[in-house]
């Protein structure tokens, strides 16, 4: 596999060759500069849709020298006779550079479009799974490895160092009840981590329950309110007086 500046290299060598080929070309056949003009345009726009700008600006300059040279009378010499022809070299330059820009914009476009392509495809296949499986990590891993297939130069490494399973208590459960009456709430499901999984897997009941707004926890300023403190303690007590 070439490296990028053996890439580069090739292709600067190439729009020198196809330069000096079309040239040879159309001098040995002797086309007229019109269709010479028209040759070179088709070069440096192919260049920029495929290559980029930068070989394309390279073309233009070395092709606006070769029409000047060999086709432009005096022929064989980078002196202009004619004003005319003058502004014919000009208006080759200019529609030349251009030309290139736009269709470097259009390439640029359209690779864009296609990089939107494939991330809503991508994103779709993600959601797709997302649907058949609630295995976290393997979820991860598997976008891991779409990301790296699109970008090989893409790297990510995901430690799991701690994987809590989810758990339900049946609305039924004395606790459950016990703990809506006492607090005036309906219990519900939440996506919190806790050690209550654990617990249920002691054989016992557990619930999540307790004073704050998550939206303040885990975060600088984190804080409970005094009152909601003393009420869930009221709460825990009564909860213990009649459980236990």
């Amino acid at each position: 596999m070439k490296t990028p500046a053996e890439v580069q290299a090739l292709r600067y060598s190439f729009v020198g060759i196809s330069i000096a080929a079309v040239t040879g070309i159309a001098h040995r056949l002797h086309i007229n500069q019109t269709t010479v003009a028209l040759m070179f345009l088709v070069m440096v726009l192919l260049t920029s849709a495929y290559w980029g700008l930068r070989y394309a600006l390279l073309m233009a300059v070395i092709a606006t020298a070769a029409f000047n040279f060999f086709f432009l009378p005096p022929v064989g010499t980078f002196t202009i006779a004619d004003p005319q022809n003058w502004v014919a070299l000009f208006a080759f330059l200019v529609t030349a550079l251009v030309a290139s820009n736009l269709a470097e914009r259009a390439r640029r476009e359209a690779e864009g479009a296609k990089q939107r392509r494939l991330e809503v495809e991508r994103l779709y296949g993600l959601s797709q799974r997302l649907l058949a499986t609630d295995n976290v990590l393997e979820l991860l891993n598997a976008a891991i490895a779409e990301e790296t297939k699109a970008d090989p130069d893409f790297q990510c490494v995901v430690d799991a160092s701690r994987q809590d399973t989810g758990f339900e208590t049946s609305p039924d459960s004395p606790l459950v009840q016990l703990l809506e009456k006492a607090t005036g709430n309906q219990a519900g499901t939440v996506a919190f981590g806790t050690e209550a999984a654990q617990m249920m897997k002691l054989g016992g009941k557990a619930v999540v329950i307790g004073p704050g707004d998550i939206r303040e926890a885990h975060r600088t300023g984190e804080f409970v309110p005094v009152d909601e403190l003393e009420r869930c303690a009221e709460v825990l007590k009564q909860a213990i007086k009649e459980l236990c």
